[in-house]
């Protein structure tokens, strides 16, 4: 999963107007779990 998502970077870096479609399917428990543990979790205090 991760070596998808930093090929999706790498594009999005490289060619900005580019569409990304079907990131849906990309979803699951894992990298949702992993994701959530990169928040920042005090995100909303700093936009107080």
């Amino acid at each position: 999963m991760t070596t998808t998502l930093n090929t999706i970077e790498f594009k999005a870096q490289t060619h900005p107007k580019h569409r990304f479609q079907g990131l849906y399917g990309l979803l699951n428990s894992d990298s949702l779990y992993q994701s959530w543990g990169q928040l920042k979790h005090n995100a909303t205090e700093l936009m107080i």
